[in-house]
Order: C-alpha cells, then sequence, then structure tokens
C-alpha cells in the first residue's frame, strides 16, 4: 500500500494516493482522528485533459487566449518541480544522476 505520512508540530497526517481510505491524523499523544475526504473521482486526470482541450479549441478558434481555463501552465509546473526538488533533495543527495536512468543497463530502453 502507498502511504504518505506528514510529521507536523501536532502529530502526523498519514494518507494514501491510491486508495480510498479515509486520512488519519495521529497526535503525538496518540489519539486518532479519521479525517473526511473527497472520493477520488473514476478518471482523476479527466478534468485537466478537458480544461486543456477547450483551451486548445478557443486558442484554435480565436488565435488567442485571454483566459486559460487550465492551471497546467510551464509556470505551475516549475512551481510543482522546485516543490518536489526541496521535498525530494535529502533522499537524493549525493547519488549520481549520469546516465538518465533510461540510458543506464537494465533501464526503460537500454538496448
Amino acid at each position: 500500500m502507498d502511504e504518505i505520512e506528514i510529521v507536523g508540530p501536532l502529530g502526523t497526517l498519514r494518507f494514501s494516493c491510491f486508495t480510498e481510505d479515509s486520512p488519519v491524523f495521529t497526535s503525538f499523544e496518540g489519539a486518532q482522528e479519521p479525517l473526511d475526504h473527497a472520493p477520488q473521482p473514476e478518471h482523476v486526470h479527466y478534468p485537466i485533459v478537458c480544461s486543456i482541450a477547450e483551451d486548445i479549441l478557443k486558442w484554435k478558434e480565436s488565435g488567442s487566449l485571454e483566459q486559460p481555463q487550465t492551471s497546467a501552465t510551464g509556470a505551475a509546473a516549475a512551481r510543482t518541480n522546485a516543490v518536489l526538488d526541496a521535498v525530494l533533495g535529502s533522499y537524493y543527495a549525493g547519488r549520481s544522476i549520469e546516465p538518465p536512468y533510461w540510458l543506464r543497463p537494465g533501464g526503460a530502453h537500454a538496448k
């Protein structure tokens, strides 16, 4: 099972990305509290794919896109990448990234 744990000043929050299990807050005193959560959509990427498709169609029709419907921008991707780098920085510290994994023996595209 996948599980994400966030430790804060009052306790820990544990939740799964791929199951319907409720998030659980556990205080440092040991008290556990299940939290309400929204159900996962059947197709998690459907809303953003629709908004990107709508923006492309609007741009194609008008030649401009003054108010995009999607939050999927290059700036948003750069912010997400910065957060992932910060979160995973200590995990990958000191590890070589050369060559990229897909060029390593046994990698996704190894020959």
